[in-house]
């Protein structure tokens, strides 16, 4: 959670006047959005109890702007993805804008790239040529409701193992569990840092397709809202602010 010294903008609270409501009574107020998010460094994570990350500060920044003071609460992925697609006003970040996922959220971004790929721990390398190759393998470690695996579930893949967490995936993967995990390469090396594992305690087997990661809203979240979002999004783009924030996490990439 965080503080700001901006006030947090309120829902307007409506008399019913003609809307169906008892003499006198008063609407409930609108819910408020929320903000959420998993750790998931560098892109977003939580330190010291604030939003950190390219897009945790990103965030911290769109709301300056909008006048908002929203707390970010992080939890499991999962968890937030089932929150995400309830029926309040909900923000999810940063999610890959998958196909699969077109209809089911409302987004503003893009916010950065990423890249699925498939790995084997050291000791075990193997190239794998096609996804087609991957679909023959024994077994292969994904995290729960992550694009990563959601790709290969909807390819009809029969071999998945799904784990709640990517610290479980890499665990499993490298004590010999299974001889494939599929995950997502730009926070691999984080991952691994987190967990205790050297750098080269897992070889890339093949890189599949991605998406770009986008501020993923519910679809109860009125459009206006997404898009004063997107507006913001849009001018930190145009004064350069959101290329140098870009560039403080992410230097080894270009920017959305």
């Amino acid at each position: 959670m965080f503080s700001s010294p901006f006030p947090r903008r309120r829902g307007l609270v409506l008399a019913g006047l003609g809307m169906g409501l008892g003499r006198g009574a008063l609407a409930q107020e609108p819910p408020t959005l929320r903000l959420l998010s998993e750790d998931f460094p560098p892109v977003n994570f939580e330190d010291q109890g604030r939003p950190s990350g390219m897009a945790g500060e990103l965030v911290l920044l769109l709301q300056k702007r909008l006048g908002l003071d929203i707390p970010v609460e992080f939890m499991p992925w999962t968890r937030g993805y089932q929150e995400a697609q309830g029926p309040h006003p909900v923000c999810l970040f940063t999610m890959a804008r998958a196909a699969h996922r077109e209809k089911l959220f409302k987004w503003v971004g893009p916010v950065v790239e990423f890249q699925n790929a498939l790995f084997t721990a050291k000791g075990t390398e193997r190239h794998l040529r096609s996804l087609d190759d991957a679909a023959k393998a024994s077994q292969i470690i994904v995290i729960r409701d992550w694009a990563s695996a959601q790709e290969l579930q909807k390819r009809g893949f029969k071999n998945l193992t799904e784990v709640s967490t990517p610290g479980a995936a890499i665990r499993m993967l490298v004590v010999g569990r299974a001889p494939l995990m599929a995950s997502e390469l730009l926070t691999l090396p984080d991952l691994l840092k987190r967990e205790g594992y050297a750098p080269d305690a897992v070889t890339t087997a093949m890189v599949y397709p991605g998406a770009m990661g986008y501020l993923a809203f519910s679809l109860a979240t009125p459009d206006e809202e997404v898009r004063r979002w997107q507006q913001a999004l849009d001018a930190m783009k145009r004064d350069g602010s959101f290329a140098k924030l870009f560039k403080k996490w992410l230097p080894h990439m270009l920017p959305p």
